[in-house]
């Protein structure tokens, strides 16, 4: 699930509330609500709709009404309906009851409607520009915002970020968001402030908010991607981008990927994840679709062609030979991919990958053995530290 830099929506908060969440939602939603009075609020509101929801008299059938169904659905009567009143009732009293109820749920959602924060506005009569130039690590940007009406009346406003590092993975809720500066609105209308990116950024994704919370932008087109300082973005970059994306935008995804395959053609990642999306894009659901034959032929082509000429690199890093490893599995490359995975735990041991990969063999080959597996465990932490 992805939660952007914007608050839980109101779905979210609704299955929060009805404690439909998993441990890990559950988990995220509660921190949140722990810094942001916002969605406390909301959390509030829906609490009493449903208060007031379930003090809705459900009507009672009248005595006896389910033996008579029974005896003339035995007798074949299939269509049964009331044609008479079983037991004299008060209208008036029954509306009355009701009435009440429902007005006072009608008055509690036409506060919610009326009280409910803003929540996130639409980017389309304002923008945010970051003037990154050719953005390096640790530079300097000026920032400027053009606000949209929900937010033009403030003397100020804070710019959020979330910052990616090239070791992040694709939990968003393990980047945290940060403040990361204050715009104040000048003369002519315009927001303005500057914003340096933390030295292990490679990636920002940035949204505008008042300082109550109540209002965000989210202009999705804010974001930078670090350079190398010819102006080609840094692979780690683009990868991270490419997190940013996943299952939110599939086109700005792929066309994330082919950035990384002309801009890096050497770098088997970038291939994998074509590969991996081009086989997602013909069969999104896992149903069992198979890749069209000329598109694998070309994947498959390619990695026979990167594993001919990496397999005599006496150094690789772990992210390229992981990325051969889960391409050549995904390719059906047996013996390549028993090759790969070799080579990864033999060279980076460590390698969280690795590690994944070496408790995956303990659990295969002492099965069966709790004691020896819990201590082959033990002697692997140890190594890892």
């Amino acid at each position: 699930m992805n939660w952007g830099l914007g608050h839980p929506s109101a779905r979210l908060i609704s299955r929060f509330v009805d404690e439909e969440c998993g441990p890990r939602t559950r988990k995220y939603v509660r921190e949140h609500l722990g810094e942001c009075h916002r969605c406390r609020r909301k959390v509030a509101f829906m609490r009493e709709l449903g208060r007031v929801a379930r003090e809705i008299p459900s009507p009672v059938p009248p005595h006896g009404t389910l033996d008579r169904i029974l005896e003339r659905w035995e007798a074949g009567d299939r269509m049964i309906l009331p044609v008479e009143t079983l037991v004299p009732v008060d209208p008036y009293s029954s509306l009355k009851r009701a009435g009440m109820v429902t007005t006072g749920l009608l008055a509690a959602a036409a506060a919610f409607a009326l009280l409910w924060p803003t929540g996130d506005v639409g980017a389309d009569s304002s923008a945010l520009r970051l003037d990154a130039g050719r953005p390096t690590v640790g530079a300097e940007i000026p920032v400027e915002y053009r606000p949209t009406t929900a937010l033009a009346g403030e003397d100020s406003l804070r710019l959020r970020a979330r910052y990616r590092t090239a070791t992040d993975r694709a939990d968003e809720r393990s980047v945290p968001q940060v403040d990361a500066a204050t715009l104040h609105r000048e003369g002519d209308g315009l927001f303005r402030g500057r914003v340096r990116l933390p030295s292990s950024a490679v990636y920002g994704r940035f949204a505008v908010e008042d300082f109550s919370g109540e209002t965000v932008d989210l202009d999705h087109g804010s974001e930078i991607l670090v350079e190398d300082g010819t102006g080609r973005p840094l692979f780690e970059a683009l990868a991270q981008r490419l997190l940013e994306l996943e299952g939110r935008s599939w086109e700005e995804a792929r066309e994330t990927v082919r950035r990384m395959t002309v801009e890096y053609p050497q770098r088997a990642e970038g291939w994998h994840w074509l590969f991996y999306l081009d086989a997602q894009s013909i069969d999104p659901e896992g149903a069992g679709a198979t890749v069209a034959d000329p598109i694998l032929t070309a994947h498959r082509g390619r990695f026979q062609e990167m594993d001919r000429r990496l397999a005599s690199r006496a150094e690789l890093p772990p992210e390229e030979i992981a990325a051969m490893l889960w391409f050549a599995a995904a390719l059906g490359e047996s013996e390549a991919r028993a090759r790969w995975q070799r080579r990864l735990i033999e060279e980076h041991p460590t390698d969280p990958r690795a590690v994944e990969l070496r408790i995956f063999s303990l659990m295969a080959s002492l099965r069966g053995e709790p004691e020896r597996y819990l201590r082959a465990l033990d002697e692997l932490w140890a190594e890892v530290g």
